[in-house]
């Protein structure tokens, strides 16, 4: 007599399991695709179990997010035992479209997580106005429409067995007797208020009061991919979406403005009062002042794995060999892992603010950083790109911070273009050549490369070694930069210019030892001349932030200091800080700090390379390391947000 009320419930269930079921197969794909990861590791089969039983749960918070709604209508309509067609076959239509979202956010974190070793955030929605760059870029990658068949596959698969469970349990429900009396209601009710009350447990994913489930609460061990495996992804965009609404529009909010200025005064060694900026400082000129044209190349996910190795088969000969002759720094990081970062930091020394876009604040800041030191020093500013300089808002950006001229695809014959991402690397210096020929004055020249980024897209005339495209684009990158410099030596400014070559950020190639992997912050930061032929390392901490004053340091010029930056040629950092959506960390050359925000706290030895999470042992370490980033990140919020950078 009791039948309907159980038939509707076992229908709820029976869609639980299901949609448990998938989304384990697109955590199972994840896994096969990263097995390289875990190849080394003794206990897999423990750890795969538990990322798996990690995953359960992840998975069951956002199923029981989506079945709210079906389990509280089948609660009031059972209360009369009262089940129509149109509930059952809209329960159906419901979960299998919404459950379809959540699957297609689970497919593309595959190639999201191949990309940046981290699960898809609420980063993507810094680049949804620009959908027409990012969904071409996606659809001239081969390897997404991989990942796009299986995920068509699965759902198909997926949304075929609900309409089987509707279909079963429908066919169920017509031939139970409706039977309305006092006793089916109160059996009905308190069925009603046992699965609210499971979908409300399992919504929060924890039966402890203090908190509900979190991001940290996947790290179960001390490998980064196993923390992350178990992760569902349609949790981690909801969470870290939901951050970013808390803090009023991305704002960071660390601590006390004025404390984080205190802090940053002390740590870059600033003692003058500025009623205009808490940090500004004046450099002063030292006796070696020169005057030297500059180009800045930043080199599209290009970090220091290929750096390493003395091998003949080393994938990057020509800048291998740029070494033998230049400045070089092996502890140079990256400001974050997006390309917008990584021009926001090199030319205005400014670091990343989490999941904060840099060149899309709405108000067009001026800032007092290298473009406006140069400018005001008779230079001529000139930014080459391959493809549209309006990705990123980074033409209007520079326009408005003292760029004279913005070299992109709208410059280039239409016949070169060869995908959105524009003409390929080596086209970009050619062409350049001709411009710079022209400029009377010094010039400051940028340039961003784009060929090492997917989709790759290799030129006919170029004949690589290896047989993989991932390390062709890569050779490929290396000969582009050779045929600039071979290019550039025939021409009269070339023995008068400063050459700098650093990565915009980093890339997945090489190890993963942390969930915030160093071979994504981890660039090269190359200083050449062509009147010192010899090869220095400088072991100090430095990232793009100190592109700036590193370079004013070597041409000895007065000039007015307002940025987080400083001359890591002669002055030394404590610590090293960068970020990345909603992650921030800390180096120095034993100790690597990781804050992951909503999650927990993170400290390893360098030395150990076994991702042992020893900040147990050393809070007072972390803690001074944390106080450092975060003065920094808060000190720069307070700075754009009062409009004192210029």
């Amino acid at each position: 007599m009791m039948k309907r009320t159980s038939l509707f419930y076992g229908y709820i269930v029976s869609i639980y399991i299901v949609a448990l079921l998938f989304f384990g197969l697109f955590r199972g794909v994840l896994l096969f695709n990263h097995t390289e990861q875990i190849a080394e590791v003794s206990n897999k089969t423990s750890m795969i179990l538990q990322a798996f039983w990690m995953g359960f749960r992840f998975d069951t918070v956002i199923s029981c997010y989506i079945l709210l709604t079906p389990i509280v209508l089948g609660f009031f309509f059972s209360l009369f035992q009262y089940f129509p067609k149109a509930l059952f076959k809209g329960i159906f239509i419901f979960t299998c479209i919404v459950f379809s979202i959540a699957m297609l956010v689970c497919a593309a974190n595959i190639p999201y997580f191949d990309i940046f070793f981290k699960n898809i955030n609420a980063s993507i929605w810094n680049w949804i106005d620009e959908p027409a760059f990012v969904t071409e870029m996606i659809l001239k990658e081969s390897s997404f429409f991989i990942y796009l068949i299986v995920y068509l596959i699965i759902n198909f698969l997926f949304c075929f067995l609900l309409y089987k469970v509707y279909k079963y349990f429908w066919g169920k429900v017509q031939n139970a007797n409706r039977i309305f009396n006092l006793q089916n209601s109160l059996y009905s009710f308190l069925m009603g208020i046992l699965f609210l009350g499971a979908c409300f447990i399992g919504g929060r994913g924890r039966v402890e009061m203090k908190s509900p489930i979190r991001i940290g609460t996947a790290y179960f061990s001390n490998n980064a991919f196993f923390n992350q495996l178990g992760l569902n992804p349609n949790f981690v965009i909801i969470n870290t979406s939901l951050e970013m609404i808390k803090n009023k529009s991305k704002e960071i909010r660390f601590m006390d403005n004025q404390e984080a200025i205190h802090n940053v005064k002390q740590y870059l060694n600033i003692t003058s009062e500025n009623p205009n900026s808490p940090i500004a400082r004046i450099i002063p000129a030292n006796d070696s002042i020169r005057n030297k044209n500059i180009v800045l190349i930043l080199m599209e996910g290009m970090n220091t794995y290929y750096f390493q190795y003395d091998s003949i088969e080393t994938k990057v000969p020509f800048l291998k060999n740029l070494l033998a002759k230049s400045t070089y720094f092996p502890n140079f990081y990256s400001a974050g892992v997006h390309t917008c970062n990584g021009i926001y930091s090199s030319l205005i020394s400014y670091p990343a603010l989490l999941m904060q876009h840099p060149m899309k604040s709405g108000e067009m800041l001026l800032y007092g950083s290298m473009p406006s030191v140069l400018k005001d020093n008779g230079y001529r500013n000139i930014y080459f790109s391959t493809h549209d300089d309006q990705f990123d808002n980074v033409g209007g950006f520079l326009m408005a911070n003292q760029f004279d001229q913005i070299i992109s695809q709208k410059d280039y014959p239409n016949k070169e273009v060869l995908s959105n991402l524009g003409v390929p690397d080596d086209y970009m210096f050619r062409f350049s050549i001709d411009r710079l020929k022209k400029v009377s004055e010094p010039f400051f020249a940028t340039f961003l490369t784009a060929s090492n980024h997917a989709p790759y897209i290799i030129p006919s005339y170029f004949t690589p070694l290896s047989e993989k495209i991932e390390e062709q684009i890569i050779e490929y990158s290396d000969w582009a930069i050779k045929q600039f410099f071979e290019l550039a030596e025939n021409e009269s400014w070339y023995d008068n210019t400063i050459f700098v070559l650093t990565g915009d950020h980093g890339s997945s190639r090489g190890e993963h030892l942390y969930d915030a992997s160093l071979s994504f912050y981890n660039i090269p930061f190359i200083i050449y001349e062509a009147d010192k032929n010899e090869a220095i390392i400088i072991d100090n901490l430095g990232g793009q932030i100190d592109i700036f004053p590193t370079i004013m340091g070597i041409f000895g010029l007065e000039y007015r200091n307002n940025t987080f930056g400083v001359d890591i040629i002669n002055e030394k950092r404590p610590y090293m800080f960068f970020a990345s959506d909603n992650t921030f960390s800390c180096i120095d050359h034993e100790w690597y700090y990781v804050n992951r925000i909503g999650g927990h706290e993170s400290l390893y030895r360098l030395a150990d390379r076994n991702g042992v999470d020893l900040i147990a042992l050393y809070p007072e370490i972390a803690s001074e390391m944390k106080k450092y980033a975060a003065s920094m990140m808060q000190c720069a919020q307070y700075m754009i947000k009062e409009n004192l950078v210029r």
